[in-house]
C-alpha cells in the first residue's frame, strides 16, 4: 500500500469526529424516513468571505472553517434539483443543483464576491413563513422582515456557480466563476434507497407505512376513549351483611358499589361494563403485522417466539430479515463513502504545506508516541480509495465487543509467533471500558515467554488464553 494511507486515515478520522460529519449524515437518513431523499451539501468557504473586513463571523454553521471544506445535511425544501435528470446521484446525469440559504441585506454587503443590487429587499415566501412562530412573523420584526432568500447554484457543464434570488434573475449577486473546488461531481450526495422506473424522485422509506401508522394511530384512540369507559360495578345485598363493612367497602374504592335487596347468597357481586371488543384487537394486531413486514422485522427481531420446527426454518427467516436490513445499511454506507470521497478531494486541494492532527485511539498514539501527527499535503497527494467497514454504522454494544475480543484473545493464543497476544489483550480490555494500562505490564517489564511443547501444561504463571471463555463478564478484573 502507500506509505502515507495510514496518515490520510488517521486525519480523515479526526476530521470526520472534529467537524460530526456522523451528524450530518444521520440526519439525512432521517430526512429520508419521511421525504424521497435525504442529502448533504458540500461547501468551502475562503477566509476572506467567513469573516467581513472588520473581521466579524459571516458564517453561522459551527463545523465549518475557513480555508477548508465542509459537509451539511441540507433539508429538500432547501434545495433545487434537475428535474430533467433520469436520476440524482452523483452516477446519474444531474446537470445543475442550487441550495437555498437564508441571509440579510447586511450580510450581503459585507460579504466579498457578492453585489447588493439595486432595489434588493426581504423576499421571505410564503412556505418559510408557514414555518415560522406567530411571534416571528410581525412585519416590524427584523428576524424575519430583514432576510433574504439566496439560491446559490451549481452547474456540472462548465463548472461555474453564481449567486441570485429570485427577484434578480438577469443580475445575480455573484457573477458566475469557476467551482471553488474541482469536485469530480456536483458538490451534493443523494440517499436515496427506493428508486423508481419512471421519476429521478425515490420513494421514502416510510411511505408505505405512513397511512398504516395513522390508521393505528386511529386504533389506539378508540381503544383509549373505550378504556376510560369502562366500569367495574360491585352489587352488594344490605342486610346480608352489617352497615359498617358496607361503608368499608365503599371507602377507597376504585369500583362502583351499589347496594341492593337481594338473597343473602348473593351478598357480592361483580359486573363488568365496556370493555374492548375483539374485533379492534385482531384488527391491531393485523395493523402491527403489515408495518413488521413492510419494515423486514421478522418476529425474531422483535424476541418473540415464530411457529418452527427446527432451526434450519428459523435461520432461513432470520436471513430474510437480515437481507432486508443490509439492503438499506449497504446503501447508507455507499451514500457515507461517496460523501467522503468528495469532501477529500476538496481537502487535499485545499491541505495546507503541514498541518498537525490529533491522533484519536490508543493504537495510533502507539506507533509515533506523540499525541499528534504531522500531515503534508504530499500525504494526500495520491488518489485513495475509501470504504466504510461493513456493519460499522450500527450501533455498538460493549458486549458484543468484548465478545468479539475474547474470541481474538483465542486466536492469539494459539499462534502467538503469528499474531499480537498483547494486543489482543489491550483491545479487550478497551472494549470493557477499562485501562489497559491498570492491567497489563509495559512491555519492557513482560517477563520472557519460554517456548512451550506441545502437550505440555503451561508453566505457573502463565496465562492460559482459553482460560477467559471460562470467566464470566462480571468476574475479570
Amino acid at each position: 500500500g502507500i506509505p502515507s494511507a495510514p496518515k490520510v486515515t488517521d486525519l480523515l478520522n479526526y476530521d470526520i469526529e472534529e467537524q460530526n460529519m456522523m451528524r450530518q449524515w444521520n440526519l439525512a437518513l432521517r430526512d429520508h424516513l419521511f421525504v424521497p431523499f435525504g442529502l448533504v451539501r458540500h461547501g468551502f468557504t475562503p477566509h476572506e468571505e467567513f469573516f467581513d473586513k472588520d473581521g466579524n463571523l459571516l458564517v453561522s454553521y459551527r463545523p465549518a472553517h475557513p480555508d477548508r471544506p465542509w459537509i451539511k445535511a441540507t433539508r429538500v425544501w432547501d434545495v433545487l434539483l434537475d428535474p430533467t435528470a433520469d436520476s440524482f446521484h452523483n452516477d446519474g446525469d444531474l446537470k445543475w443543483v442550487a441550495f437555498r440559504t437564508l441571509m440579510t441585506v447586511e450580510q450581503i454587503k459585507r460579504t466579498e464576491g457578492m453585489i447588493p443590487r439595486s432595489g434588493l429587499a426581504p423576499n421571505i415566501g410564503n412556505p418559510h413563513r408557514r414555518l415560522r412562530p406567530d411571534d416571528l412573523l410581525d412585519d416590524e420584526n427584523e428576524d424575519i422582515s430583514d432576510l433574504v432568500e439566496v439560491y446559490t447554484v451549481y452547474e456540472i457543464k462548465e463548472r461555474t456557480w453564481f449567486q441570485m434570488t429570485i427577484d434578480s434573475l438577469e443580475k445575480p449577486l455573484r457573477n458566475p466563476d469557476d467551482w471553488p473546488i474541482q469536485w469530480e461531481h456536483l458538490p451534493v450526495d443523494i440517499l436515496g434507497i427506493n428508486e423508481q422506473m419512471d421519476d429521478p424522485f425515490p420513494v421514502s422509506l416510510l411511505q408505505e407505512v405512513i397511512p398504516i401508522q395513522v390508521e393505528l394511530n386511529k386504533i389506539h384512540s378508540i381503544m383509549g376513549i373505550l378504556a376510560k369507559n369502562i366500569r367495574r360495578i360491585i352489587v352488594a345485598t344490605e342486610g346480608a351483611m352489617a352497615d359498617d363493612d358496607l361503608d368499608k367497602l365503599e371507602e377507597g374504592a376504585l369500583m362502583e358499589i351499589l347496594r341492593t335487596n337481594g338473597p343473602a347468597r348473593e351478598a357480592i357481586a361483580e359486573i363488568g361494563a365496556g370493555g374492548f371488543p375483539q374485533d379492534i384487537l385482531a384488527y391491531r394486531a393485523v395493523l402491527e403485522e403489515n408495518i413488521r413486514e413492510l419494515l423486514g422485522q421478522s418476529q425474531m427481531d422483535r424476541a418473540q417466539r415464530i411457529n418452527v420446527e427446527t432451526a434450519t426454518e428459523a435461520q432461513n427467516v432470520q436471513q430474510g430479515s437480515n437481507i432486508h436490513a443490509l439492503r438499506n445499511q449497504g446503501a447508507f454506507e455507499k451514500f457515507m463513502e461517496s460523501s467522503i470521497r468528495n469532501y477529500m478531494q476538496a481537502r487535499r486541494q485545499t491541505m495546507q504545506e503541514e498541518e498537525l492532527v490529533p491522533i484519536l485511539g490508543r493504537e495510533g498514539a502507539a506507533k509515533t508516541n506523540e499525541p499528534f501527527l504531522t500531515v503534508s499535503r504530499q500525504d494526500l497527494a495520491a488518489d485513495f480509495d475509501y470504504k466504510i467497514v461493513a456493519g460499522s454504522t450500527l450501533p455498538r454494544s460493549r458486549q458484543a465487543d468484548a465478545d468479539k475480543a475474547l474470541a481474538d484473545i483465542q486466536v492469539a493464543g494459539t499462534r502467538p509467533e503469528i499474531h499480537n497476544l498483547r494486543q489482543a489483550y489491550i483491545e479487550y480490555y478497551i472494549a470493557r471500558g477499562l485501562d489497559p494500562d491498570k492491567y497489563i505490564l509495559p512491555e519492557q517489564q513482560q517477563p520472557p515467554q519460554q517456548p512451550q511443547i506441545p502437550g505440555e501444561e503451561p508453566e505457573r504463571g502463565n496465562i492460559d488464553p482459553a482460560a477467559f471463555t471460562a470467566v464470566g463478564e462480571g468476574q475479570v478484573q
